[in-house]
């Protein structure tokens, strides 16, 4: 699977410290992107020990877990998906403790958004609501669900879909890592064909640009395009302009992953 990607993260308007994250490792297909929760104490520290944790982790196996575990996985996952499981479960618990051990940290989370693709299929890990969406053609869809409290009033249905974006609760996360020794990770798998666009991203893109202008943005590099480095450069640089053109109140981290050729 041949890929070209890039990314681009920006502190935005107002911040005047950016809390994101990110890492890539494009010959295994391994992307992340981590938002440090603004507001708490170690914000940047928190996304930095995430990322460098979850990557350290993903790199010790290629695939099944080597190292014993002090909780047990879901029956249900294996490979990949169990890859990513542990070590986004391990990078909580050195967050965690990481707050425990220096009060200067004390209260310090982090979202997270792993893309693994790997033999023709691609893998999503998240906590929180940083965020990835993959482009295909025309169309756009959004492969993780924020663990956040508008998307559980959806769910029970309390507010219609088109009623979150901008909603006055919208960053108030249910989950996030560094909060709490053991928190659940929600991991998917989707398949991948050639010509296939990813995008992960922090919500200071997803919170401020709805999904459509999102789309229209993304829709040159989709479908047949022939996309090229500096193509994906100037829409990552379009992506973070428009965010902060938006008020740019919060830092803007995107990682654009294009696939071409064959996907397996």
């Amino acid at each position: 699977m041949q890929l070209l990607w890039t990314c681009r993260t920006h502190v935005g308007v107002t911040p005047s410290l950016n809390e994101d994250s990110f890492a890539a490792n494009e010959p295994r297909g391994l992307f992340v992107v981590a938002d440090g929760l603004g507001g708490h104490a170690g914000g940047a520290e928190a996304s930095r020990l995430t990322v460098g944790a979850f990557t350290r982790i993903m790199s010790t196996s290629p695939k099944a877990p080597a190292i014993p575990l002090p909780f047990l996985p879901p029956a249900d996952l294996d490979g990949e998906q169990l890859r990513l499981y542990v070590a986004a479960r391990l990078a909580n618990r050195v967050v965690h403790e990481a707050a425990l051990s220096n009060t200067a940290l004390a209260g310090m989370g982090s979202t997270l958004v792993g893309l693994w693709l790997s033999a023709g299929m691609a893998h999503v890990v998240h906590i929180g609501d940083s965020r990835c969406y993959r482009l295909r053609g025309a169309q756009l869809e959004q492969l993780t669900q924020d663990h956040s409290l508008v998307n559980e009033l959806i769910r029970d249905g309390e507010l219609e879909p088109e009623q979150a974006f901008g909603h006055p609760d919208g960053n108030v996360l249910t989950f996030a890592l560094g909060a709490d020794p053991d928190v659940e990770p929600a991991v998917r798998m989707c398949d991948v064909a050639a010509a296939d666009l990813f995008m992960l991203c922090s919500d200071g893109l997803s919170d401020v640009v709805p999904a459509q202008a999102l789309q229209e943005l993304l829709a040159p590099l989709g479908g047949d395009s022939v996309a090229t480095e500096e193509a994906l450069e100037r829409c990552a640089d379009d992506l973070v302009q428009i965010a902060n053109t938006q008020g740019g109140d919060d830092n803007v981290t995107v990682i654009l992953v294009k696939v071409e050729g064959e996907a397996g």
